[in-house]
């Protein structure tokens, strides 16, 4: 079976106005298999970002190898990649990133809308609500983003990354805007749903609170990926 998620050496640099090469990631290599909670951890500027674009299909390496879902993204056009992102992965930001008119339900059903088809179907209406009720948000279904608390706006956002039924979500330090309490319900709920789902989740977090949920954990350092070793 292919991993969600595999770079195999990949690199990205950049140049500056002075023509010095800085590298963001540094001949990273790692497999992402289906049902694993992976987390990324580093401090500010050591590419954790650049792995998440990477890996998520918004910024082509410089070299190196990217496959999601087995897919090898090196051929791939810019339409065929936005196709790709639209049917193979899921993010989850810092700050949810709901859509301030839209319900809770209709921040599921635009992904549909966005999608090829465009049609939503009532099959499409009861996946979107089986998928809230399991995250706890069957009562808020009608509730716009304004009337849901921080916890509530991380769960619809989970809720929207798995309804295109993704191989692999990435979560950008989503729990930087909660307490602990609230922190602590959505990891527990991602790591639910790697276990229910087999869905994979690499999430970068600097809380180092939330690494006892991850079964893998990877730091980055000047562009280096680097597993740790837990015991």
């Amino acid at each position: 079976m292919e991993a969600a998620l595999e770079l195999i050496n990949v690199t990205k640099t950049y140049s500056e106005a002075n023509n010095e090469q800085i590298i963001a990631l540094n001949n990273a290599s790692v497999t992402i298999n289906y049902g694993e909670l992976v987390a990324i951890v580093g401090p500010s500027g050591s590419g954790k970002s650049t792995f998440l674009s990477i890996s998520g299909a918004l910024l082509r390496p410089t070299c190196g190898t990217v496959k999601v879902g087995g897919i090898d993204l090196e051929n791939l056009g810019d339409n065929q990649l936005s196709d790709l992102r639209l049917d193979k992965v899921g993010f989850i930001l810092q700050s949810s990133n709901l859509i301030p008119y839209l319900t809770t339900l209709n921040q599921l059903l635009i992904i549909k809308q966005m999608s090829k088809c465009g049609k939503v179907t009532n099959n499409d209406i009861q996946y979107a609500k089986k998928i809230l009720s399991e995250l706890g948000l069957s009562a808020q279904l009608k509730k716009y983003p304004a009337k849901l608390s921080g916890g509530q706006k991380q769960r619809v956002a989970i809720a929207r990354a798995l309804f295109n039924n993704p191989d692999i979500i990435l979560a950008d330090e989503p729990t930087a805007s909660l307490d602990f309490e609230k922190a602590t319900e959505v990891v527990e709920q991602l790591k639910k749903q790697t276990q229910s789902t087999k869905k994979a989740i690499v999430m970068v977090t600097h809380d180092e609170r939330m690494l006892s949920y991850c079964d893998r954990i990877f730091s980055i350092t000047d562009g280096t990926l680097t597993e740790i070793t837990t015991s």
